[in-house]
């Protein structure tokens, strides 16, 4: 299997980021959606935001039109990370199992929705990894794969934004701060490269340690 690439189409940004001194909402959160590509197939993580916009952000950012979208995965259960899907209407939605189950025990009215997700295990294109990134909720799964630029993350809101992953901090709403914050520093030594849930890619290690802060 070669290598994947990757594409931001949507950068995402938190509703308060409390390392600006935002201490209450001041904007509707939206997800970074991510596309990568691999082995000739596109796979679309996170589509966010809604519907109209996001055709436009993928036609500016790669190019494509919906119909070209292969497949999607979700990397969690919440709103921001799937405003999109009505886009892609009869593409196939995947999202790990353990978080399928979390989402219907949480928003059981949601099943309809719900009912139209396949567990990602065993279906996701070969060389990307499912990855368990606990913290933000219990059963949150990240895609990993290998990029020219090294071993890559799509880490979803496992990891915020920048500043969350310096300080090794989950965001306002994670379900278990400990956990997140060990989920973090375990992606410091496994990867190159992390694509937040809502914000711009960046290095997971310094390029030059005397100017990492």
């Amino acid at each position: 299997m070669g290598l994947g690439t990757f594409t931001i189409v949507n950068i995402g940004y938190v509703g308060a980021n409390k390392f600006w001194g935002e201490t209450e909402r001041v904007r509707q959160a939206a997800a970074t959606c991510t596309l990568i590509q691999i082995g000739g197939v596109r796979l679309l993580v996170d589509p966010s935001p809604h519907p109209e916009a996001l055709e436009r952000l993928l036609l500016q950012t790669t190019g494509l039109k919906p119909e070209a979208i292969d497949l999607i995965f979700v990397t969690h259960h919440h709103g921001d990370h799937r405003y999109g899907i009505p886009l892609f209407p009869g593409k196939p939605l995947f999202m790990a199992a353990a978080e399928m189950e979390t989402w219907r025990a949480r928003l059981p009215e949601e099943e309809a929705l719900i009912a139209q997700f396949q567990p990602a295990e065993g279906h996701l294109p070969e060389g990307i990894e499912l990855v368990h990134t606990p913290g933000h909720t219990l059963t949150h799964h990240s895609l990993a794969f290998d990029a020219v630029w090294g071993r890559t993350l799509v880490a979803g809101d496992a990891v915020m934004t920048w500043d969350h992953f310096r300080e090794e901090e989950g965001h306002t709403n994670s379900v278990d701060f400990a956990l997140a914050a060990e989920t973090i520093r375990q992606m410091k030594t496994a990867y190159d490269l992390i694509v937040p849930g809502h914000g711009n890619y960046f290095p997971a290690r310094p390029l030059r340690p005397d100017r990492f802060i």
